[in-house]
């Protein structure tokens, strides 16, 4: 799968590759709920869907799912000071 940003220039710039096993929108799960990227599948694949209100439940209940998005790559994405998303 590869993920793309809109530029200024009405078009799209490929910005990641994602691999099996990889996850996308936690931007928008996380933040404002604004999705700021497209992802496209260039083979055939499976995707599982993750409510918010799951989302925001697997963070409370398990610890080991909220520090995944404690990684200062995924927070630096969110814009998150100090690299730190709050429960």
């Amino acid at each position: 799968m590869i993920v793309n940003v809109p530029t200024s220039h009405n078009s799209e710039l490929v910005v990641a590759e994602l691999r099996a096993g990889s996850f996308f929108g936690e931007m928008a799960l996380l933040g404002n709920g604004l999705r700021k990227a497209t992802v496209l599948a260039t083979q055939v694949c499976e995707l599982l869907v993750l409510e918010k209100a799951d989302f925001d439940w697997l963070r409370e209940a398990h610890g080991e799912f909220a520090q995944l998005f404690q990684n200062p790559t995924i927070s630096g994405r969110l814009g998150v000071p100090g690299g730190v998303v709050k429960r």
